[in-house]
């Protein structure tokens, strides 16, 4: 704790009252307990975890962070590749390089490469979801599927529709989850089959939708 001094010549000689004079006190008392230190810093291998949300601001990158939190890695991971980030909105290799900052890899298929062409101005991302990024073993969670959702539409170009598949790799039985959602403002609980729904190299789970078309694979 440092002890710093606002001195009362601070405040015009028409307000100098005990009450500005209180309020002069105040924040001469916070400015002594805060550590401004921690605000000196370069990279996000520098910064406490309770100082992450203001760099997540000073960045603008909220867009990237899900409503109930993400992961702290990856998070810093976002904080380092800022200005690259916002280089390179609307492209294929921001979302590709937003997606990566999660550990998470990605293939973009766009409408033109598809046999036959699919609609106009349309693209389909395939994320494989094996890196558990949330570490609590669950790769198929709602709270997954949305976190890959909310840096893809960061990062792409507001005009094109995606659908979206996610899959993972698996040596043996695994579970899969199809989740419907007409943008991320509405996010639907999954749907789980009846196990088991795949065992080796299968696909399951199909999920049509209006705008964003999501199927949980395990290849």
């Amino acid at each position: 704790m440092t002890n710093r001094y606002f001195p009362e010549k601070l405040i015009p000689p028409g307000i100098n009252d005990e009450r500005s004079r209180a309020v002069l006190g105040a924040f001469e008392a916070m400015a002594s307990e805060f550590d401004f230190s921690k605000l000196l810093m370069r990279t996000s291998s520098e910064m406490p975890t309770e100082v992450l949300p203001l760099a997540i601001a000073e960045n603008s990158l909220i867009e990237f962070i899900d409503e109930d939190g993400s992961p702290e890695e990856a998070v810093r991971t976002l904080i380092d590749n800022a200005f690259p980030l916002h280089e390179r909105q609307g492209t294929d290799s921001g979302v590709l390089e937003g997606l990566e900052a999660f550990g998470l890899n990605a293939d973009i298929v766009q409408w033109y490469d598809l046999d036959p062409i699919g609609p106009h101005d349309t693209h389909t991302i395939t994320v494989d979801t094996s890196q558990d990024i949330f570490g609590d073993g669950d790769i198929w969670a709602e709270k997954v599927n949305r976190q890959i959702w909310r840096v893809i539409d960061a990062q792409k170009r507001w005009s094109q529709d995606t659908a979206l598949r996610t899959m993972a790799g698996s040596e043996g039985s695994l579970y899969g989850a199809a989740f419907p959602m007409t943008h991320i403002t509405c996010v639907a609980m999954p749907f789980v089959f009846d196990p088991p729904i795949a065992s080796g190299n299968q696909r399951a789970g199909v999920a049509p939708m209006t705008r964003l078309a999501i199927t949980a694979s395990a290849l």
